[in-house]
């Protein structure tokens, strides 16, 4: 015989609209300096590896930068974003190492408005026409947006896209981890075009591929700018029932 738990509606309700009110999060417009007790990126970090994973793979390598260590690596991305708003063949340098992924050579051919990263697709496509604009906007994606803790994520070389599916999840885990305790995330994928100065500040292994960074901290209350909303196609428009 099974015994379950008494079925209780309300706090199905409850339990549910607490869920569904964290996805329903943005990301916030900037964070505040207040430090993020290390406990409490452990246990972000902790349910974030409960993520699904094929054959348990569990692909993921998590660097965790604060003080003077996220100093550092900040400094060296801002030295080299003069040279990318300038410089055409930084430009495509920067796509090139952006367009790696593991088991394959690159992605096929992708430009600024195809990366998928809002802030750092604004900041490139503004290029030709403000570069003064460019500079700052990537000076500030490249200083984590102010956060006090930046994450920086590995893969290994050999695996392939079904890792990166399960990488996905996990990233997606860590966030909603992270906002229900208060925390905000921004996901950063423009960090894989600075992968050479990343990866060697890291001393990662030779074997690893940079996926993406992510800032990490507490929101700032500021009220942000009002931006058009985010177009999001309706669930007919990708989706085919079969039934």
């Amino acid at each position: 015989v099974c015994h379950t738990q008494p079925y209780n509606v309300n706090t199905l309700m409850e339990n549910q609209n607490q869920v569904d009110d964290t996805i329903l999060q943005t990301s916030c417009a900037g964070f505040t300096r207040q430090a993020v007790p290390r406990v409490l990126i452990e246990e972000v970090l902790s349910l974030a590896r409960r993520a699904p994973s094929g054959v348990n793979t569990q692909p993921w390598n998590v660097f965790v930068l604060q003080g003077e260590a996220r100093a550092k690596l900040v400094e060296a991305a801002s030295c080299a974003v003069p040279g990318l708003v300038a410089d055409a063949n930084g430009q495509a340098a920067f796509w090139e190492r952006f367009n790696r992924r593991p088991g394959t050579h690159n992605w096929p051919a992708e430009g600024p408005h195809q990366a998928g990263d809002e802030p750092l697709s604004a900041a490139m496509l503004a290029i030709p026409h403000d570069p003064v604009r460019a500079k700052a906007d990537l000076e500030r994606y490249f200083r984590f947006f102010d956060a006090p803790v930046g994450l920086l994520f590995t893969i290994s070389r050999g695996l392939g896209s079904g890792s990166l599916m399960d990488y996905g999840m996990f990233l997606q885990t860590l966030t909603l981890a992270a906002r229900a305790r208060g925390l905000c995330t921004r996901v950063q994928t423009g960090w894989k075009g600075l992968d050479d100065i990343v990866l060697a500040r890291l001393d990662a292994a030779e074997d690893k591929l940079l996926v993406c960074g992510m800032a990490l901290g507490y929101g700032d209350a500021t009220p942000a700018p009002v931006n058009p909303p985010i177009d999001l196609p309706p669930v007919a428009g990708f989706t085919t029932w079969h039934g």
